[in-house]
């Protein structure tokens, strides 16, 4: 049964969401909800600004949609952009269920606090399939695998393909076969215009042939739905637009078009077989429009067959748009999110008000720079270009780095298929004859210096060893990587190296492993040349190797490596990774390597092995050859602990994350796996800040095996300390055994240099579930998260070092990470994580329920992470995790993106600092990539709310980095204006703006536009009036007996009012609450239960009992009918007495039902709204007073009751 919305849905789930933000949310949602509801309104677009929750707010309509619903196999089905938002998508719905919808109504979420519909790796689509036999299910696909992309080199293998995908469905295979026999299904033989037209025709038809047998879909999201802005025009479209439409019914001329043309009968047969597949379609994008209404007819256009024109649609879109601003109250002052933006227009990337313009100070770079610039306007002046040119697509505004050997396929990242953007720089042959005159000029194999990367490094650089997040955005693939190398080279070099020097000039932590990670280090630089040199060596060589030896490389390589890349999966990479193997165990061999080196720089890229060399390495690689072998068979004692089986060491970038993958990295990691430095030792936790008691009896002494490793030692002593807790108050000076007293370094950590922080943690943990079980859970969960800090996070290299110091671990450790000369900033990264926890709970680990179940969820986040990251959609590193990361308080501290990242993933837990180093082409991807950072509970909106103002230090900082008194100035300010443009159509569609993305190369900018600094409003904010709950439709509909719902429910209060012993007595009857509850003191003479007569009445008393009860409007969605629902408090009850509780109700009667509310087991039963006011009354007593005999008995007659 379904209760009132405020107990069904809680977008205020925990207390760092905004009420006001949580109170919106609902409203838009139930306003969506009672919108589709109505009949002819099919579709909603949600427009709303990046950051306010759109993804909440379409699952919140998806639930209310599903809830009401009487479909057993209801299905909801979700279209995303990319990969990385399936997964989104799928926590976020997982979270949703669990936390904001609380009600376990068996229709959205399950008595076991799952989601009913199925969501799983099972139900994520990378393909077009709809032969789904799921029942109840989300899914989700991504908008790729509505391009059906085609298979030319197997043919035939694929239309086969196809053919299974129908499911064996024999009206569908009917109209394939006829299809085949039209041609429908010949390969193209060239690309002529009639190939191309034979191919869209193709799978068009395809897609009509699946929407016979795709299931109805109850509701369609769509994410993003500013990628169908072209719509399915078949003049000017994506094939994937075109697929998506004709899956979900849409029998547009132009879709139809060559199917079935020459046979009129079957070609209106084939079609009157095709249906609409959304019943309800949902859009979702911040970014709706790009200059004009047409572009929201486009989206609607993909998805559901509609009567909207370029001409009527003006008048139709307050209905059917709501559009919400990303509003700040401060101090009771509201402000707009361009108000709280500081855009460094001017060009600057320092913090600082006013900004400081890039200029050029060195000569070589003006001369550079000025070069460049004078070959690409020579070239901008030819016929061709017409002295101009696209936003963005300069690479020479980035970097003065040419990927010659192609290395990176593309030049730019393909985000969706909008951008129909050339595919390379228009200045890569500028840059290209730059290099080889620099070169040649210089006498240097280096690319010249870009003065704007120079500047922006060095700036970020800055940024990180002070612990502040910066977000990068790129526009070519390269410039990513090459940004992250030289920052990463940077830090390694210029921050960590001189504290590993000075460390090692200490007496106290000086040490032979840090020596040798020390020259580790500096013979790094030999890392890039090594590959050279094996290739080399092994050209020199193989054939002095006999079969077996080669048969040996190849076999046992792919053995004890868990992954390689495709070089080292060739027979030259994995004797590459053997010669690696030596040069990192034997000394003799390193040292002819490194002369191999010497020679290799100075000979031009080659040189001679004489025989003696030769002799040497052959005859070490014959006689390690057995040592190899004994090492595969206990390879266990070399694999890292941690390890991901999609990481390979191509992954790892940071050096000091290199180190800890072999010798005696490797060795430190799994030494650590086994010692209790990094466990808790909660008996000493509990005494430090008396949680809990505990019953000192079942303190025991457990028998140990000697070869128990330490780690697992403090496990078994913790389980039966937890295993003794109680939830009374603690009790000081009791004796325990010595055992249960063995500090560690964690423990001493959160109990002496955290000990504030953590008394804070404790207390905020403890306000919101006191249960020992919940008190314990978040304990395991914060100590894995601190564990993975140290064992492959920030803590990693100062727990190395203070390993090896000799001395005490814990004291060493803590001076390194107490020491701001040293790694000062790991305390501080723990001390973020406790004051943020909550934060990073809801954010990163919502869905790690218990450790035991979920601790490899925050094992794999730490893994690869390091200081600067850098990914585009060429490298394999995972998006969500990479985000995820991100997240995080400490590493890493800057992000290099491109646009694979602008859309979908949440960015800005800690950063408030965005680099737009090379601008999109679109002022929709600007707002996009800025709004990854600007969302609801951003870092900058704390600050604000902290500090009760809005000033500089608090602002979003938005950099545009360019070189002032260059061409790049005229882009900029194309760019500028067209964001200006943009915010006028942005809160009212029917502004038509030009967004020109053409730049002219000779137009002189006097001045650059200037930020927007107005308060916005949008003229699609959501209309409050008589949408505050979904009964408002049926609250003044009339009753049989003439009279309206709020009258009667009046009625019932006044008589419930007049009766005896009735206090507390609320009476709720507005739009958001139709409700009655109260108090009522139940006389002292024993009554006993018709339902339950095996239970004994609380026995007579002078003393008055309390029986809280609830009167509530509910819909009863099996008798699809309204009824009252009327609630009484039995007690607070554990998961073990709901089951109790709730399953004697069951076994005993029928007539009554149980529900758990906030750990609150409540006694409830339904009655007609026709019923009489006295029937209402009659049961409101028996109710209550049933409730109390179950309190009674099941809680030996305690009577703690508060109010419901």
């Amino acid at each position: 049964m379904v209760k009132i919305i405020n107990d069904i849905l809680d977008l205020k789930s925990h207390e760092l969401i905004d009420q006001q933000v949580a109170d919106r949310q609902k409203n838009v949602i139930l306003k969506g909800f009672n919108y589709l509801q109505k009949d002819g309104n099919d579709f909603l677009y949600i427009g709303d600004e990046v950051g306010l929750g759109k993804t909440y707010i379409a699952i919140g309509i998806m639930s209310l949609l599903r809830h009401f619903s009487s479909k057993r196999d209801y299905k909801d089905l979700i279209i995303v952009p990319k990969s990385n938002l399936q997964k989104k998508w799928q926590k976020e719905i997982n979270k949703f269920v669990k936390t904001n919808w609380k009600y376990k109504d068996t229709r959205v979420k399950s008595l076991t606090n799952t989601s009913v519909g199925l969501n799983d790796n099972r139900t994520l689509f990378g393909r077009l399939s709809v032969n789904s036999s799921f029942d109840s299910a989300y899914l989700i696909f991504r908008m790729s695998s509505f391009s059906l992309g085609i298979n030319n080199n197997n043919w035939n293998d694929w239309i086969n393909e196809l053919n299974d995908r129908l499911g064996g469905n024999e009206i569908a295979l009917k109209y394939f076969k006829c299809g085949e026999k039209k041609g429908y299904f010949r390969q193209p033989k060239d690309s002529k215009e009639r190939d191309r037209k034979q191919i869209k025709r193709l799978k068009r038809f395809y897609a009509y042939l699946l929407n016979i047998i795709m299931p109805e879909i109850d509701c369609l999201v769509v994410d993003e739905a500013h990628n169908y802005r072209k719509g399915n025009s078949d003049a000017d479209m994506s094939s994937r637009n075109a697929v998506t439409s004709c899956l979900f019914g849409v029998k547009k001329d132009s879709l139809q078009e060559g199917i079935f043309i020459d046979d009129e009968k079957l070609r209106k047969e084939f079609f009157g077989l095709i249906k609409s597949k959304a019943r309800k379609v949902v859009l979702l994008s911040a970014t709706p429009i790009k200059s004009s209404l047409t572009d929201i007819i486009n989206q609607i256009d993909c998805f559901k067959e509609h009567n909207y024109t370029s001409e009527n649609i003006k008048s139709g879109i307050d209905g059917f748009m709501i559009r919400g601003i990303m509003n700040m109250n401060i101090n009771g002052q509201i402000y707009s999110r361009n108000q709280y933006r500081y855009e460094h227009r001017n060009g600057g990337v320092i913090e600082a008000d006013p900004e400081k313009p890039l200029k050029l100070d060195n000569d070589t770079d003006a001369i550079t720079f000025g070069l460049f610039q004078y070959k690409l306007i020579e070239k901008l002046h030819k016929p061709r270009f017409n002295k101009s040119f696209e936003i963005g697509m300069l690479a020479g505004f980035e970097t003065f780095c040419h990927d010659s050997k192609r290395i990176i396929e593309k030049e730019f990242e393909e985000v969706n298929s909008l951008s129909h953007r050339p595919q390379d720089s228009v200045d890569s042959d500028i840059i290209r004859e730059l290099i080889e005159s620099y070169q040649i000029i210089m006498n240097v194999d280096d690319y010249p210096r870009h003065p704007k990367q120079e500047i922006l490094i060095n700036e970020l650089y800055n940024m990180a060893i002070r612990q502040k997040k910066a977000l990068v955005y790129v526009r070519r693939i390269a410039t990513a990587y090459e940004l992250e190398q030289r920052l990463m080279k940077k830090f390694e070099q210029e921050f960590i190296f001189p504290k590993l020097q000075k460390l090692n000039n200490a007496k106290k932590y000086k040490s032979g492993d840090l020596d040798r990670l020390i020259m580790r280090f500096k013979e790094k630089k030999n890392e890039d040349i090594l590959p050279k040199v094996y290739e080399v060596l092994w050209k020199r060589l193989k054939g002095s190797f006999n079969e077996e030896i080669i048969h040996f490389f190849d076999e046992y390589t792919c053995s004890y490596y868990d992954s390689l890349s495709d070089t080292q999966k060739t027979i030259s990479g994995k004797i590459a990774l053997w010669f690696e193997y030596l040069y990192d165990r034997d000394t003799e061999f390193k040292n002819i390597i490194l002369r191999f080196i010497k020679r290799y720089i100075k000979s031009n890229n080659s040189f001679r092995i004489n025989s003696q060399d030769k002799a040497t390495i052959k005859n070490k690689i014959e006689i390690t050859i057995e040592y190899w072998k004994k090492e595969l068979i206990n390879r266990s004692e070399q694999i890292d602990p941690d390890a991901d089986e999609e990481d390979s060491l191509e992954n790892e970038k940071y050096f000091f994350n290199r180190f800890f993958i072999k010798n005696e990295g490797l060795a430190f990691k799994n030494r650590v796996r086994i010692q209790d430095w990094l466990e808790f030792n909660y008996f000493l936790i509990n005494k430090e800040f008396l949680i809990f008691g505990f019953d000192e009896t079942k303190l025991t002494i457990p028998q140990i095996n000697s070869k128990t490793k330490k780690n697992k030692i403090i496990d078994i002593y913790t389980d039966i300390f937890v295993s003794a807790l109680n939830e009374k108050g603690y009790v000081p000076d009791i004796n325990v055994p010595d055992e249960y007293n063995n500090n560690t370094f964690l423990t001493r950590l959160i109990t002496e240099k955290c000990r504030a922080e953590f008394g804070n943690w404790l207390k905020i943990i403890r306000g919101k579930n006191r249960r020992k079980e919940f008190i314990i859970n978040e304990i395991d969960i914060l100590e894995a998260i601190l564990k993975n800090i140290f064992r492959n996070g920030s803590g990693l290299l100062p727990a190395f070092i203070a390993d090896k110091a000799g001395d005490s671990f814990d004291e060493v450790l803590f001076e390194l990470i107490s020491d701001e000369k040293y790694f000062g900033f790991v305390l501080d990264e723990i001390k973020n994580v406790l004051d943020n926890y909550t934060i990073l709970r809801n954010t990163n680990f919502s869905d790690v329920n218990t450790l035991s179940e979920d601790a490899t969820k925050i094992h794999s986040l730490f893994r690869n992470i390091s200081p600067i990251i850098g990914t585009t959609g060429q490298d394999r590193l995972k998006k969500n995790r990479v985000a995820a990361q991100f997240r995080l308080p400490g590493f890493p501290y800057v992000l290099i993106t491109t646009d694979v990242l602008k859309e979908g993933e949440d960015l800005q837990t800690f950063c408030k600092n965005i680099y737009h180093y090379g601008i999109a082409w679109s002022p929709i991807d600007m707002e996009q990539r800025t709004g990854r950072i600007d969302r609801i509970g951003s870092f900058a909106e704390r600050l604000m709310k902290a500090n009760d103002e809005i000033n500089y230090s608090n602002d979003i900082q938005v950099y545009f980095p360019y070189i002032s008194d260059s061409i790049e100035v005229n882009q900029v300010s194309k760019l500028f204006q067209s964001m200006n443009n943009f915010i006028k159509t942005f809160y009212d569609f029917t502004i038509t703006a030009n967004n020109d993305s053409t730049v002219s190369s000779e137009e002189s900018v006097n001045k650059i536009p200037e930020q927007t600094k107005v308060l916005l409003k949008s003229k699609y904010e959501y209309k409050p009036d008589g949408l505050a709950d979904i009964r408002n439709r049926i609250c003044n509909q009339e009753l049989c007996s003439g009279e309206s719902i709020l009258i009667k429910m009046r009625e019932i209060f006044e008589k419930i009012k007049s009766l005896e012993y009735c206090l507390n007595l609320r009476h709720t009857l507005n739009n958001a609450d139709y409700s009655i509850s109260g108090t009522f003191l139940l006389p002292g003479q024993r009554i006993r239960s018709p339902l339950f007569k095996d239970l004994k009445p609380p026995p007579e008393t002078s003393v008055l009992r309390r029986g809280p009860f609830k009167i509530a409007l509910v819909f009863d969605p099996i008798e699809q009918e309204y009824i009252f629902n009327i609630y009484s408090k039995i007690g607070k009850c554990t998961p073990g007495e709901v089951t109790q509780i709730g399953g004697y109700v069951n076994n005993v009667s029928d007539k009554v039902n149980t529900i758990e509310v906030n750990e609150n087991l409540l006694l409830y039963k339904g009655i007609s709204i026709h019923s009489s006011i006295e029937d209402i009354i009659s049961l409101l007593k028996e109710i209550i007073i049933n409730a109390d005999i179950l309190e009674y008995h099941f809680f030996k007659g305690a009577d703690d009751q508060d109010d419901i």
